[in-house]
């Protein structure tokens, strides 16, 4: 959470009107806030980057340069589609809080261990991008990762998240080899399928 909500940040699951100037103070560097207040969604290209209206089930991005960081690759759409097919088919409407068939698929500790393993595997990632980076121009020692194993995460993403003060603190307190122990590897990764064409297309 630190890393989030550090100085100049706010988190606040509820916010009435009265704290809206703060949002727009010059010192809040980044929020995440809830509200019931309309005056929000009027105004969502001041106040918001990413507005999530849970009435509407809908997620607006307003942000014309995170919508580009935030396109999907192609790994990553396999991914939220296993995701929520796997929740899909083991969907219990008389009773959401575990799946229909009493398993571990598609129940609400499976969908966090998903979430685990994906950030995981992309902080790994990341990290072994900047290992091959940072030694170039040296003999290869290490050959069982192919290429940028980061660029299945979408480069676009990864490249803005390197650029903020977010990324700094955590590249300053976490192991450099952190790859020696999460495999970079995305979850979904793999060569183009007919799947994946559909997908887009769909898209």
């Amino acid at each position: 959470m630190k890393l989030l909500f550090g100085k100049g940040s706010l988190f606040g699951p509820y916010t009435p009107l009265q704290q809206l100037d703060v949002l727009a103070d010059q010192d809040t560097k980044s929020y995440i806030v809830g509200s019931t207040n309309s005056l929000l969604l009027q105004q969502r290209d001041r106040y918001s980057d990413i507005l999530i209206n849970l009435d509407e089930h809908s997620v607006n991005i307003t942000s014309t340069s995170l919508q580009h960081a935030l396109a999907l690759s192609t790994p990553d759409r396999r991914w939220i589609d296993f995701l929520t097919q796997t929740v899909h088919d083991t969907w219990d409407e008389s009773n959401p809080s575990r799946p229909k068939d009493h398993g571990y698929a598609g129940s609400e500790e499976f969908i966090r261990m998903q979430f685990e393993e994906y950030l995981l595997a992309m902080l790994s990632a990341v990290k072994f991008k900047s290992y091959q980076e940072k030694n170039k121009d040296k003999e290869r020692i290490i050959t069982e990762h192919e290429g940028d194993p980061a660029g299945e995460f979408s480069n676009n993403y990864i490249h803005a998240w390197m650029q903020t003060e977010n990324f700094r603190i955590w590249d300053k307190f976490t192991d450099s080899h952190l790859f020696d122990i999460v495999e970079p590897k995305h979850p979904c990764s793999g060569g183009l399928s007919i799947e994946d064409v559909q997908r887009r297309l769909a898209q």
